[in-house]
């Protein structure tokens, strides 16, 4: 019903705009008797239509889509900031316990605070490190509690059609919530069969190197927009051995 009233008044608005100009021209050549003239810079008016076109849907459209997609990507990095600060780091930090390779990771880490090291160079290095998480039941126990008490903040970000066009952190989300589902579905945590535990341990380990990148992703946006905001993200490092979030220096 809706759309019919929209095509109608649309409809309507066209025919009376194309009246007055019509009985504009028709004053013209009553008053100036020469329709010849008016004729002539009709056509030169009609030629710099095209023109008007190209610069309409090319230009200046483009620029209001720039300027869309700035302020679609700004609300973006706000929900995925606040994932890190609700939920994230802290998920990060638990599963981080059962990460065999932990001082390795650490290491890069250390490389990064250390020289500034631009974040794409240590995605390069962490697509060749081997994520291997190791659950048990205490950290199996930990992290669902976590994940129980985050999962309507999650629910809510997949439910937000600004953060699914935003494809690998929809994928890192979708991996939290399947090992938040997993155990959900499971009634005792602490006495699961080992073939089990290696299957949680999968998705462990899936959601961990998923988290990592999109925590590398994020601090890269904090660095660049917001130091402040980046300076306290660097104290609240979930891979610090040794966190401290007071400014010592």
């Amino acid at each position: 019903m809706k759309r019919n009233n929209h095509r109608r008044n649309t409809i309507l608005l066209t025919a009376v705009f194309l009246i007055v100009s019509i009985a504009v021209y028709m004053l013209q050549i009553l008053i100036f008797k020469d329709p010849k003239n008016t004729g002539f810079y009709l056509l030169q008016d009609l030629a710099f239509v095209p023109v008007q076109v190209i610069l309409v849907s090319l230009f200046i459209n483009e620029l209001l889509n720039i300027r869309e997609n700035r302020v679609k990507e700004k609300k973006i990095n706000v929900m995925i900031s606040t994932f890190f600060i609700e939920a994230g780091t802290g998920l990060i930090r638990i599963l981080s316990k059962g990460n065999e390779n932990l001082q390795e990771l650490r290491g890069h880490m250390a490389e990064r605070r250390s020289d500034n090291r631009p974040d794409t160079a240590l995605e390069q290095k962490l697509k060749k490190y081997q994520v291997k998480i190791t659950c048990t039941a205490e950290i199996l126990t930990e992290a669902s509690a976590y994940v129980r008490a985050n999962k309507p903040l999650i629910l809510g970000m997949l439910e937000n059609q600004h953060i699914l066009e935003h494809d690998s952190f929809t994928d890192m989300l979708w991996a939290v919530f399947h090992m938040s589902d997993e155990l959900g579905c499971r009634d005792d945590l602490e006495c699961l069969p080992e073939t089990d535990m290696k299957h949680l341990s999968e998705d462990f380990s899936r959601a961990y190197r998923l988290l990592i990148l999109e925590w590398l992703d994020y601090m890269r946006y904090l660095r660049a927009e917001y130091p402040y905001l980046h300076s306290l993200a660097l104290r609240n490092d979930p891979f610090s051995e040794h966190m401290d979030v007071r400014v010592l220096q």
